[in-house]
């Protein structure tokens, strides 16, 4: 289906996050590396930096992105009532 379209876009959210083994992990990169060559696919994968998976893109194309200190003070003063409505709310917190 697929090659009906002009571009196709393949986007993976934290991969770091998904609860794989390291084993399978590595077989996924590899699989999507090679569609991505074969056919021309765009790839976009998020990830926190670990040694592990940043290792399989050598050679890929990376930007660093960093929440500054100004973007985390934006973030909870938008949501600190509702952190704090939600916190009051349960015992273990």
């Amino acid at each position: 289906m697929a090659i009906v379209y002009l571009r196709v876009f393949i986007i993976i959210d934290v991969l770091n996050k998904y609860q794989i083994s390291d084993g399978y992990r590595q077989r996924f990169l590899l699989g999507l590396f090679n569609i991505q060559e074969k056919y021309g696919v765009n790839l976009f994968v998020t990830l926190q930096l670990i040694s592990s998976i940043e290792n399989q893109f050598e050679g890929k194309s990376k930007l660093e992105i960093r929440a500054s200190k100004e973007d985390v003070q934006k973030y909870l003063d938008n949501y600190i009532f509702w952190f704090l409505g939600f916190v009051t709310r349960s015992l273990e917190l």
